[in-house]
């Protein structure tokens, strides 16, 4: 992973490559994809057995517009 500033410095960096770009989140998407069940409820004791968790992951991806095969599990 790494951390950048903004999308523009993240084209800038000399290792950019263009067909990574569906790739970049914004710090505001990260808080969006960190606060769905499938990461808040990970100590919850039933949370691996009942295997419910994961679609709210993706509904997440796919609302913010990540519809690319490297964002399906």
């Amino acid at each position: 992973m790494n951390l950048f500033r903004s999308e523009e410095h993240v084209h800038q960096w000399s290792q950019f490559e263009p067909a990574t770009s569906e790739r970049i989140l914004t710090l505001d998407d990260l808080v969006e994809l960190f606060s769905v069940d499938h990461f808040t409820r990970r100590l919850d004791s039933h949370y691996i057995a009942s295997g419910l968790h994961g679609d709210s992951f993706i509904t997440a991806v796919t609302e913010l517009g990540r519809t690319r095969s490297y964002w399906s599990p």
